[in-house]
């Protein structure tokens, strides 16, 4: 029997989500968002602040597409702008313009890497990895470069903070890079990033908002929360 809806016609929902494959993949850069000054937590200890950003590459594997086969996967990457051999924003530098020859973010998108995916602890019931977080990224041989074709999805390219744009913000992860990151920056009251939140609110309520899941038992209420996914400034990646 006909389920009756109350209405001539239901449209089918936003789709389900798609995780990459893990493991290695061909990637582009498509943007660099800035996120203000933010303070990094590494086992519940605050770092001091530095500006923050976050890189979004669309991934260029056969098998790099939502269901829709059309739509690219894409996976974002934050980190600290600074400066030292073991630094992140050195690695990321040196494996997008491993010739040294790029005089700004600007003149790094569109450029091809490689990019790992690495799997969440927390897995699905089919046993894949509930989560695809962002492993690591190196250079790409120039020969293979060469074969990579461009970005299938025009980004916002580089944005400064303070020229943040509707069209920057919705790209950003809206609860992990929105929430937590750009709203929790040092310079995020009174900024164009609040103003351009408060007007997605408008129309949009509940984006970025962040909540908190409720312990469903007591071992989980006492159990030891993860550490963070951020890694020491020291550390190699």
């Amino acid at each position: 029997m006909a389920f009756d809806y109350g209405t001539e016609e239901v449209v089918e929902g936003g789709g389900s989500f798609k995780n990459p494959e893990e493991g290695d993949h061909s990637a582009v850069l498509r943007s660099i968002i800035h996120c203000g000054i933010f303070r990094e937590t590494y086992l519940k200890e605050k770092k001091k602040p530095a500006p923050q950003v976050v890189a979004i590459f669309e991934l260029k594997d056969e098998e790099d597409f939502e269901e829709d086969g059309v739509t690219p996967l894409t996976i974002h990457k934050s980190f600290p702008l600074k400066k030292g051999d073991k630094a992140f924003m050195t690695k990321f530098i040196s494996a997008l313009d491993p010739k040294g020859e790029a005089g700004g973010f600007d003149e790094l998108i569109g450029k091809p890497c490689q990019v790992n995916c690495k799997g969440s602890k927390e897995k699905n019931d089919d046993g894949t990895p509930k989560y695809i977080n962002f492993g690591g990224l190196s250079s790409m041989l120039p020969k293979f470069a060469k074969m990579i074709d461009p970005l299938t999805i025009e980004g916002v390219g580089h944005v400064p903070f303070d020229e943040l744009t509707k069209a920057a913000v919705l790209e950003l992860n809206p609860v992990l890079e929105v929430s937590r990151i750009l709203m929790e920056g040092d310079r995020y009251s009174g900024s164009k990033a609040e103003e351009v939140v408060n007007a997605i609110r408008v129309d949009n309520p509940e984006f970025a908002v962040y909540k908190k899941k409720k312990k469903e038992d007591k071992k989980d209420a006492d159990a030891q929360p993860e550490k963070e996914t951020n890694l020491k400034e020291e550390e190699e990646f």
